[in-house]
């Protein structure tokens, strides 16, 4: 790996590509306190990190290297049947200098598909699903240096589980092929 960033799930704050945003989920209390990001199960929601710089190891080159995002999540589901998600993570890069107007627009790729991700059957059980952002078009044409958001999408509705899907945290990180 050149690099590695991690995100809790409060780095996350809902909506950033549209205006429908998930909300924070606090499970548990005192010692056993997770607090979560709960992707609605009946609609598309988005969540998106505060603006960072895209670090100074990024190679991005992807003939040589892929652009990755471990997905961490969990859910309630205690079902065998209707349980796969529909998930993707995308990147927004922002050159130095570029004329997108931070204060009233976005420029995440829009087009990424998304995964289809089978979900365990055991409520509360930790998946860890890798989404390959330069595979999937939603590396953005990022570069090493440029001001970076980092976006975690559900596609509910339409993925076959109807409840909630709680994102813990996300690994972004780039590998050699």
């Amino acid at each position: 790996r050149t690099f590695t960033l991690n995100f809790p799930s409060t780095a996350f704050f809902p909506g950033g590509i549209s205006t429908a945003g998930p909300t924070f989920k606090n499970h548990g209390t005192g010692a056993y306190n997770r607090v979560s990001v709960a992707f609605d199960g009946a609609s598309t929601e988005n969540a998106v990190t505060g603006m960072f710089v895209m670090p100074d190891e990024y190679v991005g080159d992807s003939s040589t290297h892929k652009l990755k995002a471990n997905i961490c999540y969990y859910t309630n589901n205690t079902s065998s049947t209707n349980n796969n998600i529909q998930i993707l993570a995308s990147i927004e890069g922002i050159a130095d200098g570029a004329t997108t107007d931070l204060q009233a627009a976005q420029s995440f790729d829009d087009s990424p598909s998304p995964d289809v991700v089978t979900i365990p059957t055991v409520q509360g059980s930790l998946d860890i699903h890798t989404y390959d952002l330069t595979t999937e078009g939603a590396d953005d044409g990022i570069a090493a240096g440029n001001m970076a958001r980092l976006a975690i999408v559900r596609l509910g509705g339409s993925d076959g589980y109807g409840n909630d899907m709680f994102l813990a945290s996300v690994s972004l990180y780039e590998e050699t092929v």
